[in-house]
């Protein structure tokens, strides 16, 4: 059983392209299987906590917000069945040209046995802080409980150390958008990652860090009311979703699937920004979301409908539109005043067009990743605000 399988999101985010149908449209753009270079081979424990050891394993650049997902009774379970040699399901690691692996899937797995294992060399590995694991819950061997591994019997010990686990991994030679398209393939047969958390174990750079400082700055979370899971890097998406429209200027290069547009601005975009492009970048991005409240108020990323008693979850459709068009530059500090001092009709228009325009409500409701739907929302939301450009 997959770790990330029951995990349901409770933050309030409206989910405009469910994870399952986000990797399996019904079309990729095509590659040549003679670059695909896939191993599959066994692997022991000690040899991947060697790999930690020296800095040759990544589990994730964002373990902290996975280390939370398992309590302690999942993660003895784990160990407990370890014991009783019972096999796990395969681990999936991407390698670098350093031959250095990052975890794509298996992250929980993994980083459990190391904490029952080792756990100072889990918390030097990543840079947080993790508590030995002492086992609890145990369903057969009960008088386990309470203990760490320095406690537990010999034979034990050498169970887990010596426990085989079946690895697949993609070789580095195999071109970075084929990599994502081979993840996202396996995703269908079993592998439930999310287009972003495959992206963030196989392509690196600064862009990574600069993510996930704007997900957890004051000001993201105080304009989105801290609403925004942080689970299963939904937060990081949203956000370099609208890097990548300042990135292409809102063109979506003919990639109708969001995944293959989000991909193809990193590689060829994003991935060469320095530093000084990217704080003028994250200005830009801040300035949109400040803009955004400034006009919509309590309204901003959402559905509009002021006369239900609730607000519409924040959408993020209708968050990358707003954070794209009022922080890109299209329109001056000017305009964007003007705007601000129209609010009202700029809300009572978006308003009805929401609730009369049966097609323009419908692409925030489905099919909604396509770059064909992109341009209706776009155009929509340009159209309103050029009534108040002056």
């Amino acid at each position: 059983m997959n770790e990330l399988s029951d995990l349901i999101l409770q933050d309030e985010i409206e989910e405009d392209d469910p994870l399952s149908t986000e990797l399996s449209g019904s079309s990729f753009t095509p590659f040549d299987t003679a670059k695909i270079d896939i191993i599959v081979k066994p692997m022991t424990i000690s040899k991947l906590l060697d790999r930690l050891q020296n800095d040759e394993l990544q589990l994730n650049p964002d373990f902290q917000r996975a280390s939370d997902l398992w309590d302690n009774k999942r993660k003895s379970r784990l160990i407990e069945s370890i014991i009783l040699r019972i096999p796990l399901p395969s681990f999936y690691f991407n390698e670098d040209k350093a031959g250095n692996y990052s975890v794509v899937d298996g992250l929980q797995r993994l980083s459990t046995i190391f904490q029952f294992i080792d756990s100072k060399e889990l918390s030097r590995s990543i840079s947080i802080p993790i508590d030995d694991l002492k086992l609890s819950d145990m369903q057969y061997l009960t008088d386990l409980n309470g203990k760490t591994f320095d406690e537990i019997p010999r034979p034990y010990k050498r169970t887990i150390n010596e426990l085989e686990i079946t690895s697949t991994i993609i070789r580095p030679s195999t071109p970075d958008l084929v990599r994502f398209n081979i993840f996202a393939r396996l995703n269908q047969g079993g592998l439930i990652v999310n287009g972003q958390e495959i992206r963030n174990a196989i392509y690196p750079g600064i862009w990574r860090n600069h993510i996930s400082s704007i997900s957890c700055s004051e000001i993201f979370l105080k304009f989105t009311e801290n609403k925004i899971s942080k689970k299963r890097l939904v937060d990081h998406q949203m956000i370099l979703r609208v890097f990548a429209l300042f990135a292409t200027n809102a063109d979506r290069c003919q990639k109708n699937i969001l995944d293959e547009f989000l991909n193809h601005a990193l590689i060829e975009l994003i991935s060469d920004w320095d530093d000084k492009r990217w704080e003028i970048e994250i200005e830009k991005f801040f300035n949109g979301m400040k803009y955004s409240v400034e006009i919509f108020g309590e309204y901003a990323f959402r559905k509009l409908d002021s006369t239900k008693l609730s607000r519409a979850p924040i959408n993020k459709t209708i968050f990358e539109i707003q954070v794209f068009l009022l922080g890109s530059g299209k329109y001056s500090k000017s305009q964007i005043e003007h705007f601000i001092v129209n609010k009202e009709m700029i809300l009572e228009m978006m308003e009805y067009e929401m609730k009369n325009n049966k097609s323009f409500f419908f692409f925030f409701c489905s099919h909604n990743g396509s770059d064909s739907s992109f341009y209706i929302r776009k155009k929509k939301f340009e159209e309103i605000f050029e009534n108040f450009v002056g």
